[in-house]
């Protein structure tokens, strides 16, 4: 990666840094495949994020709509990597 692209990357973590997430464009969840967990979070980043906000799960347990489904317009703009299929913002 470029120094000045890396430059723009900043990580954090959901419990001391989730205030970080409203100046967000892309949001990556990378957290334990726990479907309350995960549900808690996707409730907690609609309330925070920008509308414009890409929110990505790199989950391998569950489906889009399983894990979105408490977050109902969060997941319109949800990116899901997952091997059989993949759900891009619209």
């Amino acid at each position: 990666m470029h120094a000045r692209n890396a430059a723009l990357v900043t990580l954090g973590n959901f419990e001391d840094d989730l205030d970080k997430v409203k100046d967000c464009d892309l949001i990556i969840e990378a957290i334990v495949e726990r479907l309350d967990v995960k549900r808690a979070l996707f409730e907690k980043l609609e309330k925070l994020a920008a509308p414009h906000a890409v929110i990505a799960s790199n989950t391998s347990g569950y489906g889009s709509r399983t894990c979105s489904s408490a977050a109902t317009s969060c997941s319109a703009r949800t990116s899901w990597s997952r091997t059989s299929s993949t759900r891009r913002a619209t």
